[in-house]
């Protein structure tokens, strides 16, 4: 199974019953709790004290947040690395 993490983290709740589902894993609502704690609007979008495991994310604010926080020749670079795989899955407008 392959997701784009901007797929799961603009519809966290139904992108994971799906996975939960195709890999035939009960999707119980206490599951559907947790991913909605973890991903809520209300999270920050930023690790507070740039403390990386911090998992409380607000997830669709995640999604562009590279585009914001990274320079031009970084995305470039990334790009110019993750190309030959990532042009299956995204277009010239993602970038």
């Amino acid at each position: 199974i392959v997701k784009r993490h901007e797929d799961v983290s603009s519809a966290p709740g139904k992108e994971f019953a799906e996975m939960y589902e195709r890999l035939g894993i009960p999707f119980s609502g206490r599951v559907g709790r947790i991913i909605d704690e973890y991903t809520a609007r209300s999270n920050p979008v930023a690790a507070p004290g740039n403390v990386e495991h911090h998992l409380h994310r607000d997830s669709q604010a995640l999604v562009k947040r590279w585009k914001r926080t990274l320079s031009t020749d970084d995305i470039s670079r990334i790009r110019d690395t993750v190309d030959v795989l990532a042009g299956k899955y995204y277009t010239e407008q993602d970038w």
